[in-house]
């Protein structure tokens, strides 16, 4: 495990002039001999929690920051002294962006259908982490988005998140709150054609996909 990442998330807070991590250990387990733990750290009123046990404190420590921190700066844009922006972005940086923050070209009526359900209760879609070695994508929710199947309601703070498998065009929910970690929702089909209402007469427009396949290189 990387040790510098509690000292990432303090640099970060100290920049950002918000609240100093506070870390707390959220299970411990095993005999004496053998204890495995897992923290949660609260930054800025929010929690993260470590994925995953460790022999030592320290550890998981580093593991909860490291959570906190990819959270925090993705959602924190970069500040950029004035003399170094660059107001004419070239066209190979603005397909780097776009890779970044969407899915391939073939899949844009999954993320439709993502932004559209979320969207209908004040929420929008602010990052989509690249694919795992399973072909998954992370989509990170942010607005007032927050249903959780687990608990029958809307957290009050933390974010929820949706794992997306676009190849058998699935999906399921989990949750950035502690007492939620461990749940999965049950998986739901994205159905090739869907319907979205776009205003509150339900006036709607049924979406069927219609680009065309491409090979992603």
């Amino acid at each position: 495990m990387d040790t510098t990442w509690k000292n990432r998330l303090q640099e970060y807070c100290q920049k950002q002039k918000i609240s100093l991590p506070s870390y707390r250990i959220k299970n411990q387990s095993g005999p004496p001999h053998n204890q495995r733990f897992q923290v949660e750290v609260e930054v800025n009123n929010q929690s993260y929690i470590g994925v995953g046990d460790y022999l030592s404190k320290k550890e998981a420590e580093q593991c909860a920051a490291k959570m906190a921190w990819e959270d925090l700066t993705a959602e924190a844009p970069e500040i950029i002294p004035q003399g170094e922006l660059d107001p004419s972005p070239s066209y190979e940086q603005a397909i780097d962006t776009a890779v970044k923050t969407h899915l391939p070209e073939e899949y844009t009526s999954i993320e439709e259908y993502i932004e559209t359900m979320v969207k209908s209760k004040g929420g929008h879609i602010r990052k989509i982490s690249p694919p795992n070695a399973h072909g998954k994508y992370k989509f990170e929710i942010s607005g007032s988005y927050r249903d959780c199947e687990n608990i029958g309601r809307p957290h009050r703070k933390n974010q929820i998140y949706f794992i997306v498998d676009p190849i058998k065009r699935t999906y399921w929910q989990r949750c950035h709150d502690p007492d939620c970690s461990k749940f999965s929702s049950a998986v739901k089909n994205i159905p090739n054609e869907y319907t979205i209402c776009t205003n509150k007469q339900h006036e709607c427009d049924t979406t069927v996909p219609t680009l065309p396949n491409r090979v992603i290189e």
